[in-house]
């Protein structure tokens, strides 16, 4: 019985869903680029097997070369496949599961 239990557990923390990602913004893959005639930028993120997808996210605030910056790393990201780190404004540095924060860094993972 303690082995079924043990199974059962062990079962249930390798079967957990991807979207566990989003509560950490790290090992993201960019879905989505958007930009706006106002000169703002949307970016959606997946995690790797999921079907689900982040809600949109804004540069609001960054001055255009930052914006640049940020949108030619992720748009590198999205050709290449490479996933990408990325920290909000909002309180933990995260809540991509709620609609339009605003990002703070984005970072490019190499491996």
């Amino acid at each position: 019985m303690l082995k079924l239990a043990v199974s059962a557990l062990f079962l249930s923390i390798v079967s957990m869903p991807a979207s566990a990602d989003f509560t950490d913004c790290s090992d993201l893959l960019v879905h989505n680029i958007s930009i706006y005639r106002a000169g703002n930028a949307g970016v959606t993120f997946r995690v790797e097997g999921s079907s689900s997808n982040s809600y949109a996210l804004n540069f609001s605030g960054w001055n255009a070369d930052a914006q640049k910056q940020a949108l030619a790393l992720l748009t590198t990201a999205q050709i290449t496949g490479k996933k990408v780190i990325i920290r909000t404004l909002a309180a933990g540095g995260c809540s991509i599961s709620a609609s339009w924060q605003t990002v703070s860094e984005v970072h490019l993972k190499i491996q």
